[in-house]
Formats: structure tokens, sequence, C-alpha cells
């Protein structure tokens, strides 16, 4: 999430709280400190409100 904050405002806005987004890596569920190193898919879910 550090570099995506480097790629412009509208990255770094979105990503401001980053401890409310959750993080998968090959469709599992991992820490922010998860090393990407030989992850073939990145996915960030950012918090859903709804009813």
């Amino acid at each position: 999430m550090k570099h995506l904050k480097t790629l412009g405002e509208e990255y770094e806005t979105a990503l401001e709280h980053e401890n409310v987004i959750r993080v998968a890596f090959n469709q599992e569920h991992v820490d922010h400190r998860e090393p990407i190193a030989g992850v073939r898919e990145i996915a960030l879910f950012p918090p859903m409100t709804g009813g």
C-alpha cells in the first residue's frame, strides 16, 4: 500500500485508513505485513456499509 500511495493523490486518499482495508493474496486473507514475493494475485477490500 505504501507504493500505491505514491501513484497519486486519489490513491493516497483512498488508502488513508489502511487499518480498515483487508488484504488477500492468492484469494486468502493475510496480514498487511505479509511479504508479496511469489504472489500472483493481490486484492484490497475497502470497508463496506449497507443494509
